[in-house]
């Protein structure tokens, strides 16, 4: 998957972490959806909750989302952050996409963690 050109990432605790973005104008993913107004797809949010959990939580998402909502549309030139908490008790991750320069949430859900995650 084709992340975001430039990306800070930040680790709150071992279950909890952070990645802010500005969403190009350029970024693949834009390209033909849609051509009124260009947005991020929601097949690239979920993308990006399962590569960054990997990533900064070493957790396993499985892709079967236990829910997901679209609030807001994330278009080009948005300030990201992205925001994701694994609760340990239920083996579930919950995220949440805020627009920071709107001040609004674009996205959030849950999704469940594989078994053999490793928090160490």
């Amino acid at each position: 998957m084709i992340k975001p050109k430039a990306y800070k990432t930040e680790i709150i605790d071992k279950n909890t972490a952070k990645v802010s973005f500005k969403l190009d104008a350029d970024l693949f993913y834009l390209k033909g959806h849609f051509e009124v107004q260009a947005l991020l797809p929601g097949v690239v949010q979920v993308g990006y909750v399962v590569e960054f959990a990997k990533e900064l939580l070493n957790l396993d998402v499985i892709t079967n989302f236990q829910v997901i909502k679209f609030l807001n549309p994330i278009i080009p030139e948005d300030t990201v952050e992205l925001t994701l908490k694994y609760n340990e008790t239920k083996q579930a991750l919950d995220f949440e996409y805020y627009l920071k320069n709107q001040e609004k949430v674009a996205s959030k859900g849950k999704a469940k963690v594989s078994c053999n995650s490793n928090l160490a």
